[in-house]
């Protein structure tokens, strides 16, 4: 029977059913074949959180790996059982870069057929083809290379901006490589703080020698507003700190320090609307410097060291102070002029005493720890002026 004889009835039926087959068959071939888009549907979430110029835009980084690896894992035919164990984590980059994967199959390859194993293999080799981006539309975009990426969040974002996500995939991967943009709003503002309602909380606190650098000037909190309780926060800076003197008027570097606060709180913004500045007091006066406790120690040293007929009368002739931060106290150096040289003593004219741990109160240098630490030379006063400082 050829076609023409057919009747009508009967012409349909096999046009539908060749239709039924053509269809069935594209079907087949589009589901085979068909790519997943990762940045839709239930399993891609994000959040876009904080306050203006300090807003956050999170993926659910864990949710995108799974999701992404479980797609992977359908393609690649991995078992159910298999793909199930590999994903019990809770870390997203051991799950994108196969690490998980390799786990389970160095120790769980005997159990394994070969068939399986290589599922498994293939399925390392495809998730770590797979790279998400993500950027801010008005930063530079972050550079392609050949290894894997997969960043999640974007910082520092304010209300408008433009975040980009892109995923990149090879051509024979089931997940497809797209892009998409989200416009970030709803960013709360950050309360607004003029910077000097900060500074009746400050004070300056100044140790040491004035004119020198052995001293310390300091600007701490006498006591912290209740909001920064729950923060450690650097104290500000002075512009010069070296070398300063009683009476004298030192800034604060204002500019820097709103800057670095901005930088520790998301919800407030501080902004510099009056100078800072303190006088300086409370160094030691180099001139009316008590030593009498470092001459006494050295010279009680001496007198078990020399004869009297060595040693010149009328004590040591030059003293040098040298600050130990670290310690934050002074070693003292002293020169006694020898006069009488004996069979072991070299052709230098001084003895040179250094005592350690002294520390400076009220103009007096007084002994901070067992102060038995005790170096002996004999030399020329020749102490480097840079390091030291003479006080006598």
């Amino acid at each position: 029977m050829n076609f023409s004889q057919i009747n009508f009835k009967d012409k349909r039926i096999l046009i539908g059913g060749a239709l039924a087959i053509v269809v069935t068959g594209g079907l087949l071939f589009w589901g085979t074949h068909r790519k997943a888009n990762i940045l839709t549907g239930d399993d891609f979430k994000y959040t876009i959180t904080g306050y203006n110029k300090r807003g956050d835009f999170d993926i659910d980084d864990l949710k995108l790996a799974k999701h992404i690896a479980t797609v992977i894992a359908e393609k690649d035919k991995v078992p159910e059982t298999v793909i199930t164990k590999i994903l019990d984590s809770s870390s997203s980059s051991d799950i994108m870069d196969g690490d998980n994967a390799k786990d389970y199959l160095e120790y769980n390859s005997s159990s394994l057929t070969g068939d399986d194993r290589d599922k498994v293999a293939k399925f390392i080799q495809d998730i770590q083809g797979v790279s998400v981006y993500t950027n801010n539309d008005n930063d530079k975009k972050t550079t392609e290379g050949t290894s894997q990426y997969f960043d999640t969040d974007e910082r520092e974002l304010k209300n408008g901006d433009k975040v980009t996500v892109e995923v990149k995939a090879p051509s024979d991967s089931p997940i497809k490589s797209t892009t998409k943009t989200f416009k970030i709003k709803g960013l709360k503002q950050p309360q607004t703080v003029k910077l000097s309602s900060l500074y009746k909380h400050l004070s300056l606190y100044a140790s040491g020698i004035e004119g020198t650098d052995f001293q310390k000037a300091k600007v701490k909190f006498a006591n912290k507003p209740k909001y920064l309780h729950l923060h450690y926060v650097n104290n500000p800076k002075l512009v010069k700190d070296t070398k300063l003197k009683n009476g004298q008027v030192v800034q604060v570097n204002t500019k820097a320090w709103a800057k670095y606060l901005n930088n520790q709180f998301d919800n407030k913004h501080f902004v510099v609307d009056k100078p800072l500045s303190f006088k300086v007091s409370g160094l030691a006066s180099k001139k009316q410097l008590d030593y009498s406790q470092v001459i006494k120690k050295a010279n009680s040293y001496i007198e078990d060291l020399y004869s009297d007929t060595e040693i010149a009368k009328g004590g040591p002739t030059a003293i040098y102070a040298d600050y130990n931060e670290r310690d934050n106290d002074y070693s003292m150096s002293l020169y006694y002029p020898l006069s009488k040289r004996s069979t072991y003593l070299t052709d230098n004219k001084y003895s040179e005493l250094t005592i350690f741990h002294f520390k400076l109160k009220d103009n007096k240098f007084v002994a901070s720890k067992n102060t038995d630490e005790i170096h002996g030379y004999e030399e020329e006063i020749s102490k480097d002026t840079k390091n030291y400082i003479r006080i006598k």
